[in-house]
């Protein structure tokens, strides 16, 4: 904590080697009538951990100043091969000062990390701003919220698991995903490139994009089958985007395709043309036990022919094999392949 502080100055702070701290970490600037400037570049590494699932702390970036003074606070924190259970926060204060801003640039590669992330300005000229970056298969649980400017990346297979709504600037997506199954996301601007979305789509949690969303994303249902309407928009784009997104969910008999609307947004749209997968399988149990019985007919018949056709048949014990691979299509579209080998026998 720099106090009354004056110029600039930068603290180095690095946990590693499997580190395990119970307890929160403040970095805190107080310009008062004064310039302060304080920078705090903390790396989390090699196995450590922040906090527990049942005793989660806080990783906290706060700059104030009062009268003439500003202040800035930059915490750089990086988390790598860690784990974290901490909330983040960045709060800014400002009582009739020149200014206050409050950085956050957090960047967690290989990672768990368990909390939300907060921003907080209190005073007309108070600023807070908070950059996440998730990359290599990280995986993130928690929310982000507050007043403040806030930018979520993810990138090479990582996850945002949403835990509560959640508000951001910026949404970039890159070979990851994020699940909204929970919880609805606000952003500004959406990016994804080979973006995974995960829905549910019996619930009312969406992703809505108030700019412009870009890109290619595929969206899955991982919630109940029953589709809550057909009027819900599970993403909302805003104006000039060009978002690429497809899907399949399925509720009751039939599948239902992620499919644009009019209004650029996204809707699941029954499918009537394709079953879904519980109903071919209900389907084609009821279906195939009259295709066995045909097919068995259909050789006692072949065998009758031949005995009627025949001047020589005296009788006698006879075989005959029957079956074969089928393809077949019920009349609500149930597809299923059918493999079939029995005999007939008589004398």
């Amino acid at each position: 904590m720099l106090q009354g502080f004056d110029g600039d100055a930068t603290d180095n702070i690095t946990l590693a080697d499997s580190n395990i701290i119970n307890g929160g970490i403040e970095t805190i600037v107080t310009a008062g009538n004064k310039t302060g400037i304080h920078t705090v570049n903390l790396n989390i590494k090699d196995g450590s951990v922040i906090g527990a699932a049942n005793n989660k702390q806080t990783i906290y970036a706060s700059a104030s100043a009062q009268g003439a003074g500003s202040a800035t606070q930059n915490l750089n924190l990086s988390v790598a091969d860690s784990t974290i259970y901490s909330d983040v926060l960045a709060l800014s204060e400002s009582e009739n000062s020149a200014s206050t801003t409050t950085n956050v640039n957090m960047n967690v590669a290989r990672s768990y990390w368990e909390g939300n992330a907060y921003t907080f300005n209190s005073g007309d000229k108070a600023g807070s701003d908070l950059d996440i970056n998730l990359s290599d298969s990280s995986v993130w649980k928690g929310k982000v919220s507050g007043a403040g400017d806030a930018s979520v990346s993810l990138q090479n297979g990582s996850v945002w698991n949403v835990t509560g709504s959640s508000t951001v600037d910026a949404l970039a997506v890159k070979d990851s995903t994020v699940n909204i199954t929970k919880a609805t996301v606000n952003t500004g601007t959406f990016a994804s490139q080979n973006g995974t979305l995960i829905v549910d789509a019996s619930s009312e949690n969406t992703l809505d994009i108030s700019g412009k969303a870009s890109g290619d994303l595929r969206v899955y249902s991982a919630g109940s089958l029953d589709l809550i309407n057909e009027q819900t928009a599970f993403i909302s784009t805003g104006k000039d985007s060009t978002l690429k997104a497809t899907g399949t969910t399925e509720g009751g008999l039939y599948q239902y395709d992620l499919t644009q609307g009019a209004d650029g947004n996204f809707y699941f749209v029954k499918n009537t043309h394709k079953a879904s997968n519980a109903s071919s399988v209900i389907q084609a149990m009821a279906a195939a036990p009259a295709n066995v019985a045909n097919l068995q007919a259909d050789t006692l018949s072949a065998r009758q022919d031949a005995v009627r056709l025949s001047e020589n048949d005296k009788g006698g014990v006879w075989i005959q094999y029957f079956g074969g691979k089928q393809k077949h299509t019920t009349a609500g579209n149930a597809s299923y392949d059918l493999d079939v080998n029995g005999v007939n026998a008589g004398w």
